[in-house]
C-alpha cells in the first residue's frame, strides 16, 4: 500500500520525508508540522516515511528508499516498541545497503 500511495500521490508522500513543514489552513492559520520519524537523516535516498504506535500494535514504521543500486526498497517494522522501531529500521536499512558491497 505504501508503494501504491507513493506512486499515485507523490506530492503527498514526498512531504513525509521532510523533517518539518509549514501548512496553511483554509482559514489562513499556519501549522508547523514536525515529522515523528527521528531517523530521517540516517536513511539514504528516502522517498516515504510513516510512523505509528498504539498500545495493541506497538511501534511501527514503514519507509521506502532507493538503495545503492537505485532500486526502490520498502521495509515495514511491526510490533516493536515506541523507540526501538527506529533502531530496528536503521539496522534493516543498513543491512540492505551492505548486501551490495560484498
Amino acid at each position: 500500500m505504501a508503494i501504491y500511495g507513493l506512486m499515485a500521490y507523490p506530492m503527498v508522500f514526498n512531504a513525509t520525508t521532510l523533517p518539518m513543514m509549514d501548512l496553511k489552513s483554509d482559514s489562513g492559520f499556519i501549522h508547523n508540522v514536525k515529522n515523528t520519524n527521528i531517523i530521517l537523516d540516517r536513511i539514504p535516498n528516502i522517498l516515504f516515511s510513516k510512523t505509528g504506535y498504539t498500545e495493541l500494535a506497538g511501534g511501527n514504521l514503514t519507509v521506502i528508499f532507493k538503495d545503492i543500486m537505485a532500486h526502490d526498497i520498502a521495509i515495514t517494522v511491526l510490533g516493536s516498541t515506541f523507540l526501538e522501531r527506529f533502531t530496528d529500521m536503521e539496522k534493516l536499512v543498513n543491512i540492505s545497503q551492505l548486501s551490495y558491497t560484498k
